[in-house]
C-alpha cells in the first residue's frame, strides 16, 4: 500500500491519469470518424484499414497527450512537481461534512494504477484462454478421414488460402471451431463428420487465437 501512495505522490501519476482522462473523448472522436467512415466505404478491405487506422489513431494520440501533460523537468536536473492530489484529499475537510471533495484533480493520479490492474486481469484472462487453447490443440485428437481432407484442399484452393489447413476431430469441443491464425486448425466433434452428407458445404465457427 505504501507504494502505491508513493507512486500516486509522484508527477508522473497525475501525468498518467490526465492522459487517459482525455483519451475518453479522444477516443470518442475518432470513433466518430471510423462510424463515418465505415458508413461511406462498401470494400471489406477499405473497413478493415479504417478500422486498424482508428485504433493506431487512438494510441498515438494517447501517446500524444502523455508527452504533452509530462512534467519538465528544469535545467538543474530536477523534475517539478506538481501539487500533490492523495486519495484522502478527496474528503471534505469539514469534518462534519457527509460529502466529499471528488474533484478530477484528486481522483486523476490514482486512475494511473486502477488502469493497470485493469489491464494485468485481461492479460490473466488471455493467457488463460491461450492456455487452453493449446490444451485443444494437443489432447483428444484424431485425424479425419482423407474424403474430408480432400475437402478441406478443395476449399483452399477457391478461397486461394496458401497456409496449410489441418482438419482434426475433438473430443474436447461441442461445435466446430477454427484456431489459430498461422497454424489454422478446424476442430470437430467426434462423430459430426460420419453423419454429415458428403455433399454439405462447411459451415465453421471461428475462434480466434
Amino acid at each position: 500500500m505504501r507504494i502505491l501512495e508513493h507512486f500516486v505522490e509522484t508527477p508522473w501519476a497525475g501525468t498518467i491519469g490526465w492522459a487517459l482522462l482525455h483519451s475518453l473523448w479522444e477516443g470518442a472522436m475518432i470513433a466518430a470518424l471510423l462510424a463515418a467512415a465505415l458508413l461511406v466505404f462498401r470494400s471489406p478491405r477499405a473497413r478493415y484499414a479504417a478500422a486498424c487506422l482508428a485504433m493506431l489513431a487512438m494510441l498515438a494520440a494517447f501517446a500524444f497527450t502523455l508527452i504533452h501533460l509530462a512534467p519538465e523537468q528544469p535545467q538543474n536536473g530536477r523534475i517539478l512537481k506538481p501539487p500533490i492530489f492523495p486519495l484522502w484529499n478527496a474528503f471534505s475537510e469539514d469534518n462534519n461534512s457527509a460529502y466529499w471533495n471528488l474533484s478530477l484533480s484528486s481522483i486523476a493520479p490514482w486512475l494511473g494504477p486502477i488502469w493497470f490492474t485493469g489491464v494485468w486481469f485481461i492479460c490473466l484472462w488471455r493467457g488463460a484462454s491461450w492456455v487452453f487453447v493449446q490444451r485443444l490443440r494437443r489432447r483428444g485428437l484424431c485425424c479425419a478421414s482423407d474424403h474430408w481432407l480432400k475437402k478441406i484442399a478443395d476449399f483452399r484452393a477457391k478461397l486461394r488460402v496458401s497456409r496449410p489447413v489441418l482438419l482434426m476431430e475433438s473430443c474436447l469441443t461441442d461445435v466446430p471451431v477454427v484456431l489459430g491464425h498461422f497454424r489454422p486448425m478446424i476442430l470437430v466433434p467426434v462423430g459430426l463428420l460420419t453423419g454429415l452428407p458428403a455433399e454439405q458445404p462447411f459451415c465453421f465457427m471461428s475462434w480466434p487465437t
